[in-house]
């Protein structure tokens, strides 16, 4: 008492800037993040305070895309770019830095922007890259595919 007035940031912008409605604060449940993506990882700082001080905490989010999957099920890792559609850009994937290749029967699967493996083994596991190259730059992430 009284109640403290409650601020939070990422990578130090006050989340009210961020105009995220993915982002809900609430006095008594904090802060929500719905359907997390890639780039809602970062620092986030709540500051609380009121006339009989303030206190800050920070904790850090981490977003990763990698995957658990029961052997013989599917895995889909999914590489999704934002570009200008003026723009061409092309997708490639690759293992521990050699090319996946679409398999001859299907259960390996490129597509722009997907890569699928179904009836999953152990042979599937590892460092998957998806790297998108354009005109307009280049990037890639990378995720690891655990078979149990």
């Amino acid at each position: 008492v009284p109640q403290p007035r409650i601020e939070w940031y990422k990578d130090a912008v006050p989340l009210s800037k961020l105009a995220n409605a993915r982002y809900k604060v609430s006095s008594a449940t904090g802060l929500m993040v719905r359907r997390v993506q890639p780039g809602d990882g970062g620092i986030f700082q709540c500051f609380a305070r009121s006339p009989a001080g303030e206190t800050q905490v920070h904790t850090e989010l981490l977003v990763s895309n990698d995957q658990r999957v029961i052997k013989g099920t599917t895995a889909v890792l999914a590489c999704n770019a934002t570009h200008d559609p003026r723009i061409k850009i092309s997708f490639k994937w690759d293992r521990g830095g050699v090319p996946v290749m679409p398999s001859s029967g299907g259960r390996v699967s490129v597509r722009p922007g997907s890569l699928t493996i179904s009836q999953t083994w152990s042979g599937d596991i590892g460092d998957y890259t998806c790297s998108v190259t354009s005109q307009a730059g280049n990037d890639s992430r990378s995720a690891r595919l655990e078979v149990m």
